[in-house]
């Protein structure tokens, strides 16, 4: 099993960090014919010897690559095409498939020397940390398009007067989630509950202040998306470490 989390974490590295912003847009736009996407292959084989630094592991890297490379040559722009959740979803799926098939594969040769090395990491929860940042900042914005979409077709006045600092929704999402997993980790399920009435606290005044009902609602989905995705990886982490 260590394997194919060390291969889960390259992979939500170079996909979620090491590969964003205009690079992401490019590739999605001109696929096959864009640069981007090839160097996005190249981030993924790196990221993936880095994690499973070992001569016989080329090979595998090396396939992965090229079917993450066909994979999302293949993929459809989500941002024309309709349906960007699932496009989304499927994409991951397809990836983490592969990686599943590369490890079955690589763990018969060389499961029993790679089987208790780094025996005081517990690789699970540190997917679930990766994940619960940009991962979950992507699905959270691809299935609240639909709603941003609404917002910006119905704008009112009280709306656009409150614009708060460039990116800081992401950046308290990703801290939430992050403190959400460490609170179920820890059993300090009331500082979940403290956290979440402090943040009503907060927004509770502009909301009240903006009377827009599209706002209001906005806000809640986002908040109910976060600590929901945030509160199921916790447990399910915890289930499967308390079950070994």
């Amino acid at each position: 099993m260590p394997i194919l989390y060390k291969l889960i974490i390259a992979h939500l590295l170079a996909d979620f960090f090491l590969f964003t912003g205009k690079w992401i847009q490019e590739r999605d736009r001109n696929r096959f014919r864009s640069w981007h996407l090839y160097v996005h292959g190249l981030i993924h084989f790196i990221s993936l010897m880095l994690f499973v630094p070992h001569v016989d592991f080329l090979g595998y890297a090396a396939g992965i690559t090229l079917s993450h490379i066909i994979i999302d040559g293949l993929k459809p722009d989500s941002d024309r095409a309709s349906g960007k959740t699932w496009i989304f979803i499927g994409d991951q799926l397809l990836h983490l498939m592969v990686l599943m098939i590369a490890w079955g594969m690589y763990a018969d040769i060389r499961l029993g020397n790679i089987i208790g090395q780094y025996p005081f990491v517990h690789w699970e929860i540190l997917i679930g940390f990766v994940l619960l940042t940009n991962p979950v900042r992507f699905l959270i914005g691809s299935l609240m398009s639909n709603f941003s979409q609404s917002m910006e077709t119905n704008p009112s006045s009280e709306m656009q007067s409150f614009k708060g600092m460039v990116n800081a929704g992401t950046w308290i999402g990703i801290i939430e989630r992050v403190l959400i997993l460490i609170f179920i980790l820890a059993d300090q399920w009331g500082a979940i509950g403290a956290m979440l009435g402090a943040k009503s606290i907060f927004r509770f005044g502009d909301l009240t202040r903006a009377k827009d009902l599209h706002l209001t609602e906005y806000v809640l989905i986002g908040t109910m998306l976060s600590y929901g995705i945030a509160i199921i990886t916790g447990l399910v982490l915890k289930g499967f470490l308390f079950s070994f």
